[in-house]
């Protein structure tokens, strides 16, 4: 693979490390950026450049997407990726409108200076919990489960998914790398529940009124959350599980 300049935002939060090794391994030239002061002292052999940029200013996400405070020599240009892991994740840490604030006017900024530059490739992460739960005033639930990327976008719940960093970091190298064409929007979860849970036993148990149809899984324990699309497009396959630190207990496991 011809060597992909991509950036990454969010370089020093749990899903923007995570892509910047995955995307290190695969052979990219990774340049990490984050709100963490930089570390003056000459760093590690094989750590990736890091820049200090705030993504809710257009001055400074145009001059980091556009190359130009990307080390002290000579500019290589945009860059050929952008992976896109900044966020404040969730409310309750920061003011409501602080989180909307700062997630809304950074994203616009460099989706926008991606549009400007040039750059052919923008990989977005969000959240599974953009569609609304779990922080909805009031309770939605979902037309059908597992939930997948045809389904309205409307305020539901994504019964009990989760997904390893590491395996998310897979999938937005995968999108990195990709010549799919236009925009695509994709879910990436495990396979199962966090815990174990009987998908349909469970949503009936905690639901029991709620008028989601429960679609045929292939597992007892699939997850709320389908990824077919992103298998069948991009070959995504989730490779951890929280079994792989978990006792079925939710004990830690041992290591020795």
């Amino acid at each position: 693979m011809t060597a992909v300049r991509t950036l990454v935002t969010g370089s020093r939060g749990k899903v923007g490390r995570a892509v910047v090794r995955v995307l290190r391994e695969a052979g990219h030239v990774v340049t990490g950026t984050d709100l963490t002061p930089v570390d003056w002292d000459r760093q590690p052999e094989g750590t990736a450049p890091y820049l200090v940029a705030d993504l809710t200013d257009a001055g400074q996400v145009y001059a980091l997407v556009g190359g130009a405070t990307e080390g002290e020599n000579a500019k290589a240009g945009p860059y050929d990726a952008v992976v896109h892991c900044a966020a404040l994740p969730a409310p309750g840490r920061h003011a409501p409108h602080v989180v909307f604030g700062n997630n809304l006017m950074a994203t616009f900024n460099v989706v926008e200076a991606c549009v400007r530059w040039g750059v052919p490739r923008l990989v977005n992460i969000s959240s599974e919990t953009a569609p609304g739960f779990p922080f909805a005033e009031r309770a939605f639930f979902p037309e059908y489960l597992p939930v997948d990327e045809e389904h309205p976008s409307a305020p539901s719940i994504t019964g009990w998914a989760y997904v390893d960093a590491d395996d998310l970091a897979d999938a937005a190298r995968l999108a990195a790398e990709c010549d799919l064409a236009g925009h695509e929007v994709f879910y990436v979860a495990a396979p199962d529940t966090i815990g174990g849970r009987d998908l349909h036993a469970s949503w009936r148990r905690a639901y029991p009124d709620a008028p989601t149809r429960l679609h045929e899984v292939t597992r007892p324990d699939a997850s709320g959350i389908s990824t077919a699309k992103l298998h069948r497009l991009l070959g995504w396959t989730a490779k951890r599980s929280w079994r792989d630190y978990l006792t079925d207990d939710g004990e830690p496991l041992s290591v020795t």
